[in-house]
């Protein structure tokens, strides 16, 4: 439910044939500016009073749910949930949860780590490799953003490292430092000339 009354005239509503100027809403919508808190007291209700999870003390994102088939750890940010647990009793909360929203006439989206594509959370991509490991990457989020800064990412970079070669200040010795005179000024012109300076 929504703290304190939200009121909104639709563009819909003022052709009607009864005159309608404003509805009064009696659900949260998303992206209203208490939509994430009124989000995260129906689920944390569901979590603790429904599923029997326990909220963390330390953490009052953090939920716990234990029995004798498993245990269930799950992690919320906003409107993303990562869930980590015994398989079966993973399925048997997914159930429960399919549920509860499907009254609430709400739809729960999943993902799953062992997808081939894993499982996106906060901007990083989750994953289940076929050997058990788990892995977490941001290559598609880079991706994205360099698609949104019209960074092209097939040339090569202006930078004074290149994959494979030996980099100069690893020419100056052991502390990668330059000594002289002359080398440092062959590092000053390499960032001069390879890095964008912000003023």
């Amino acid at each position: 439910m929504i703290d304190g009354d939200v009121v909104i005239a639709p563009e819909v509503l003022r052709h009607a044939k009864r005159a309608v100027n404003v509805v009064k809403l009696i659900k949260s919508l998303y992206g209203l500016k208490n939509s994430s808190q009124a989000w995260f007291r129906t689920i944390k209700d569901f979590l603790v009073e429904k599923a029997g999870f326990v909220q963390s003390n330390e953490d009052q994102c953090l939920f716990s749910f234990d029995s004798e088939e498993g245990t269930i750890l799950l992690g919320i940010h906003v409107d993303d949930m990562i869930v980590s647990g015994t398989p079966e009793v993973v399925q048997r909360f997914r159930t429960q949860l399919d549920e509860h929203f499907k009254k609430e006439k709400s739809k729960i989206t999943y993902g799953d780590a062992n997808d081939d594509d894993g499982v996106q959370f906060l901007g990083s991509v989750i994953k289940k490799e076929k050997n058990g490991t788990v892995t977490m990457s941001q290559t598609k989020r880079i991706k994205d953003i360099c698609v949104r800064f019209k960074i092209d990412t097939r040339a090569s970079p202006g930078l004074p490292y290149e994959p494979g070669k030996v980099s100069k200040w690893q020419e100056y010795g052991s502390t990668g430092m330059p000594h002289t005179e002359d080398e440092q000024k062959e590092v000053a012109n390499l960032v001069k000339n390879n890095c964008i300076i912000l003023k």
